[in-house]
């Protein structure tokens, strides 16, 4: 059963370069990967709709033995967040976008 919690996920890289490498990372795998296997579950990905926040951002979904997640990926300089919603909570645009905007903004008084 998939939490009911959202999570965050913070990184920073040494240059805005690097930060912006690993959202390309995440946008490249999602397209080139639609299945993968963790272990003994397999892994579907997909792309939900989500919100442009930060100096770039890319959304993708992810179907874990039965189990959904949404994740929204934020660039903002040299740092990178990843804010997840676990269910169906990321089909909630009244949940979604002022969350990814907080991270967004949390995210740009962090890394400066």
């Amino acid at each position: 059963m998939a939490r009911s919690s959202l999570t965050f996920e913070v990184r920073t890289y040494p240059d805005v370069r690097g930060a912006g490498q690993q959202l390309e990372h995440v946008r490249q795998s999602r397209r080139a990967c639609a299945t993968a296997t963790a272990g003994p579950y397999a892994v579907s990905y997909g792309v939900p709709s989500a919100p442009r926040r930060g100096d770039g951002s890319v959304g993708v979904r992810l179907r874990v033995g039965g189990n959904r997640f949404d994740e929204i990926v934020i660039r903002v300089g040299t740092g990178v967040t990843v804010v997840t919603f676990p269910g169906v909570t990321g089909d909630d645009g009244g949940l979604v976008d002022p969350v990814a905007a907080q991270a967004a903004e949390k995210l740009r008084q962090a890394v400066g």
